[in-house]
Order: structure tokens, then C-alpha cells, then sequence
């Protein structure tokens, strides 16, 4: 790359500004593959304009940021976002044509490293990040939600900036929120559902799970397997006040299940 770069016939700036199809530029190539070195050189060039460079957008509006988030090169991102010449408040929140932001890609994949990069950056609005809407409503915690990434569902709900209330009840364009998605996972697609049933029965468990210690209302408690997650949870006298609810709803559900003569 350097040869090419500084070749007496090459025009660097030309080279380096030049889109290929869908638009995708040499730095945002280096980006998805996570190629920190030759990110540097294009960003440190003296022919390079990096602002532009690393603001700029393809035709689907996928920047080089959202294509580190995206496939978790977390310390690409870094270089990015430290840039001297880098406006990082401004790119963490760049989005694509669906409105989907580095932070949702992250979350989506369950790149834990690069969603903490991102959240707890200096010029991060970590609360404007969480609660930020794609254009179809769905916020970073539905992302991770409807993929069954458990680590990146508690490193959202557990941020020292998180409303966890609020961002569970969250709903998208079509009502659905975070406990919904749950429920899909669980009961596999329905009329209308968004999201497929193709997560094991452990990774729903642990999703189920985690909602249910960070005060989710509103689950099924006919389904068994909500039953026996809070009789696991009751048994570790996990968050009393919620459990003590969860297990009223349990026997509320079992006495509705009872034979009626």
C-alpha cells in the first residue's frame, strides 16, 4: 500500500477518496478486516483528508466505525475514534439508511469490547447511544435481544448510564419491546413477529433469565420454562421484590392450570 501510495505516477488523494462499487472506500475495506496498520497509514497520510475519510459513507451508509462495530475490531475503532483529527461524538452516532449505529451493530453481534469502547469513550453520550431508535424503533437492547447476545443485553442494562426501565420498555414502530422479542424467542414466530425462533433453549433460558433479575413485567408464566427459571432464581433469593411477584404469578398460573369441577 505504501509503494502504491507514494509512486511518482500515483495521486494519493484521488486514490484514497475513490469508491467502489456500493461506494466502499480503501479505508472502510481496511476497516471490516481490521487492519489497524492500514488504517493508520491511509488516516496518517499526508495526502489524506481523515475527517472525511472516516465520516464518509457508503451507498447503504455504512461508515468505517459501524464497519468496525460490526465485525468487533474494537482497537481499529479505537484509532478511529482517537484520531487526532476525529469528531467521535459525531461518528459514534452515524447511522446507515435503516438508522442502525455502530453501538446497534455491536450489540446485534455481541461484541462486547467494542460496544464498551464505544459507551465509555470521553465524547460518548453513552445515554443518547442506548436509547437511539433505528428507523424501524429498535433500540441497541432489541438488537442484542432478538440475537440472544446475553452479555451484550447485561453490559446495556448494568452501565452506570443505562435506565434499565425505560430501555425495556422501549417499543419499536409495531409496539414490540425487549420482553416481546423474549417471548418470540421462546414461543417461536408468530402472525407478525419480527424475529425468528432459532436460538437453543439455553441462550433463551439465560436471555429469560437476565430480564427477569432486571425487573421485566409481563412474561407468560404459563410456559414451564419461565416457571422453572424463577423457581431457580427464588432459590438463590435473587432480587427478592421481583421474585416475590414472579412467584405469585407462577401460582396464579399453576391454579388456572388446575381441573375446575
Amino acid at each position: 500500500m505504501q509503494l502504491l501510495l507514494d509512486h511518482p505516477c500515483a495521486d494519493p488523494a484521488a486514490m484514497m477518496e475513490h469508491a467502489a462499487n456500493l461506494g466502499i472506500t480503501a479505508l472502510m475495506l481496511a476497516a471490516q478486516k481490521g487492519h489497524v496498520d492500514a488504517m493508520r497509514l491511509l488516516l496518517d497520510h499526508p495526502c489524506a483528508d481523515p475527517t472525511a475519510m472516516m465520516t464518509t459513507a457508503a451507498t447503504d451508509g455504512s461508515t468505517a466505525v459501524t464497519l468496525n462495530a460490526l465485525y468487533g475490531h474494537a482497537d481499529a475503532m479505537r484509532l478511529m475514534l482517537d484520531h487526532p483529527s476525529a469528531d467521535a461524538s459525531a461518528m459514534m452516532m452515524l447511522s446507515n439508511v435503516f438508522g442502525s449505529t455502530a453501538l446497534m451493530f455491536a450489540a446485534e453481534h455481541g461484541h462486547v469490547d467494542a460496544m464498551r469502547l464505544l459507551l465509555d469513550h470521553p465524547s460518548a453520550d453513552p445515554v443518547a447511544m442506548m436509547a437511539h431508535a433505528s428507523g424501524g424503533g429498535a433500540t441497541a437492547l432489541m438488537f442484542a435481544a432478538q440475537e440472544g447476545q446475553v452479555d451484550a443485553m447485561r453490559l446495556l442494562l448494568d452501565h452506570p448510564s443505562a435506565n434499565a426501565s425505560a430501555m425495556m420498555m422501549h417499543e419499536d414502530g409495531t409496539g414490540w419491546t425487549a420482553l416481546m422479542v423474549m417471548e418470540t424467542l421462546m414461543a417461536g414466530p408468530r402472525s407478525g413477529a419480527l424475529f425468528d425462533d432459532d436460538q437453543p433453549d439455553d441462550v433463551r433460558d439465560e436471555c429469560i433469565r437476565l430480564l427477569l433479575e432486571f425487573g421485566a413485567r409481563g412474561f407468560d408464566f404459563n410456559r414451564p420454562c419461565v416457571m422453572r427459571i424463577v423457581r431457580e432464581l427464588a432459590a438463590l433469593a435473587r432480587v427478592p421484590q421481583l421474585l416475590n411477584e414472579a412467584v405469585v404469578g407462577v401460582a396464579v398460573a399453576q391454579q388456572q392450570r388446575l381441573p375446575r369441577h
